[in-house]
């Protein structure tokens, strides 16, 4: 005689189960909502530089007895045009503050865009520049062009409002809307006598 094999229900039921297990198809994208996202992939307000820890000494020029001074600090590898703006904008260490040596950018508002073209930064500065006080902003405008001319490739600075060339202070007293050289802010060096 000869047996008839026949599933058995537990087998039938483990058909039934894997042939419905899988993944629903969609013809097109659905979002999800930001609740069902886990909380580390979520998108939050904050925005996280990353930290290389790589750094690298630069020149930067800041104030002391209202004349210019150049002071070595750290800034973010490698010393370019962004990094040491940024230096700029972070302003003096404790050690200079301690020595009485400021900054005439009194904070990051009063610099946009810095670009290199052809071995001349164009600098954007905001409407609040012309909040600063007069003689500071010789200062400030001396602090950047200095700054950034000691970098190599460099040989002059063009302030702008984004658009445009902007006139802006020169230490004859008058202003100019040309690109600017380092020559014309060595005199405001410390330790300089003006002629």
């Amino acid at each position: 005689m000869r047996l008839k094999h026949r599933p058995s229900a537990f087998v039938l039921a483990l058909a039934v189960v894997f042939n419905s297990c899988g993944f629903p198809t969609e013809n097109s994208a659905v979002p999800v909502a930001p609740n069902d996202l886990p909380a580390a992939l979520r998108a939050s307000d904050t925005v996280v530089v990353p930290d290389t820890g790589s750094t690298a000494n630069a020149i930067l020029w800041f104030v002391h007895n209202d004349r210019l001074v150049a002071t070595r600090h750290q800034v973010g590898a490698p010393v370019d045009v962004q990094s040491v703006v940024a230096g700029l904008l972070v302003g003096p260490s404790r050690a200079d503050e301690n020595n009485r040596i400021r900054s005439a950018l009194p904070d990051a508002t009063v610099i946009g865009d810095s670009q290199l073209t052809h071995g001349t930064v164009a600098v954007e500065l905001s409407a609040s520049f012309a909040d600063i006080p007069v003689a500071d902003q010789l200062l400030a405008i001396g602090q950047l062009v200095l700054t950034l001319t000691d970098l190599p490739g460099v040989g002059s600075v063009q302030f702008t409002d984004g658009k445009s060339p902007i006139a802006v202070p020169v230490l004859t007293g008058e202003s100019s809307s040309q690109a600017l050289s380092r020559d014309e802010y060595l005199g405001l060096r410390e330790g300089v006598t003006n002629s």
